[in-house]
Order: structure tokens, then C-alpha cells, then sequence
């Protein structure tokens, strides 16, 4: 995400979810896998 983020802020790029189980500070109008329909979704590292 870290990496994508200027690419989001320019408008090039969509995210469609983040993995983690929380939404992110630096991009808090993208929901949450889990928020889209899978409960326990977690993907963090």
C-alpha cells in the first residue's frame, strides 16, 4: 500500500479494499476486505 499510495493520491490508481482487519490512517475511505462481504478476512504481515 505503502508503495501505491502516490499513485492513489494522483488519482491513477482505485484501491478496492485493504487486508488488514482495521482500515488504514493513511487512507480511511477504503474499506476493509471483511467490510466487503468476508468476516475474518485478515491478511496483515
Amino acid at each position: 500500500m505503502i508503495a501505491a499510495l502516490p499513485h492513489i493520491k494522483a488519482g491513477k490508481l482505485r484501491p478496492i479494499a485493504v487486508g488488514s482487519s482495521r482500515r488504514v490512517s493513511f487512507t480511511p475511505d477504503v474499506k476493509t476486505v471483511a467490510e466487503q462481504g468476508f468476516p475474518g478476512f485478515d491478511a496483515t504481515a
